[in-house]
């Protein structure tokens, strides 16, 4: 991520963060102390799949259910949380959208379902979406039209 990590511990597949994103975290008082920059994340269980993105992260759950976060340094987002909104939630919230693997960027989110189908929202300022669109923020995740079945996702800040 920007300005945080995440590890996950392969045995019992809790997400522990590193760094300055979210859970808390208060930008404004350096004070926090050292607790404040390792922080287990509060999931409602176990988790399969962790990415991390400059501003954002995504998890999958072993059931299925997928989440997301904001860092806290962007209110209102871009929309890039995959839960229709642009509200800035700095603990994990349900997302709209079940996926099979995610791309995080700076402002937005790239994820791939188990059919293949490419799923998007954030940022689209410099063509992120796809759709030949230039709009800021995508806050309801959109599905990206004219591509074949697809295996993998990847990105950066500004693009996928």
């Amino acid at each position: 991520g920007g300005e945080h990590t995440l590890l996950r511990d392969p045995h019992t597949l809790e997400v522990y963060q590193l760094g300055a994103c979210g859970l808390g975290f208060d930008h404004d008082n350096p004070a926090s102390g050292p607790a404040a920059y390792c922080r287990k994340v509060p999931l409602s269980g176990p988790a399969q799949s962790v990415f991390a993105g400059y501003y954002h992260n995504l998890f999958k759950l072993t059931g299925g259910r997928c989440f997301a976060y904001g860092c806290g340094r962007q209110a209102p987002n871009d929309g890039q949380l995959m839960n229709g909104s642009d509200a800035e939630d700095t603990f994990p919230t349900a997302t709209t959208t079940r996926f099979a693997e995610a791309s995080v960027g700076g402002h937005h989110s790239v994820c791939r379902t188990m059919s293949g189908e490419v799923w998007n929202c954030g940022a689209g300022w410099q063509g992120q979406m796809g759709d030949g669109g230039l709009q800021y923020k995508n806050t309801a995740p959109k599905r990206l039209s004219g591509v074949p079945r697809i295996e993998k996702v990847a990105g950066g800040y500004y693009h996928n």
